[in-house]
């Protein structure tokens, strides 16, 4: 290396290097939460996430253990430049609630679902 640039019969092989390195899909796909209807398992510690299609069926087995399991229903993780405010979830299609009080939810974006829901 001369003057901090690499020597010329470098190049071919740093190309090479780069051209390697695995590049992750363009698109994002969903991660799911899954666990063991046991509600306990040693070798997932419970609860295990996958990387799957919307379109690709729902797993029915753990894949290290395998438990039969289920998808479990997890918040939605928003971000980057997205918004949260009442007009951005309501123009996105989702519902927003807050709690009221104990096992009290109230709608306070969107229109979808119902005005309150009450927790058990």
């Amino acid at each position: 290396m001369r003057g901090g640039l690499p020597c010329a019969d470098a190049i071919p092989n740093i190309v090479s290097a780069i051209q390697a390195i695995p590049i992750a899909p363009t698109f994002p796909m969903p991660l799911y939460e899954y666990a063991p209807t046991s509600r306990h398992c040693e070798q997932c510690a419970g609860k295990f996430e996958v990387v799957q299609r919307i379109a690709d069926d729902k797993l029915t087995t753990c894949p290290k253990c395998g438990q039969a399991c289920e998808r479990q229903i997890s918040c939605v993780a928003l971000g980057g430049k997205f918004s949260t405010s009442e007009a951005a979830v309501k123009s996105s299609g989702f519902t927003r609630y807050q709690k009221a009080e104990s096992g009290v939810y109230e709608r306070t974006a969107g229109s979808g679902g119902p005005e309150i829901l009450y927790r058990d």
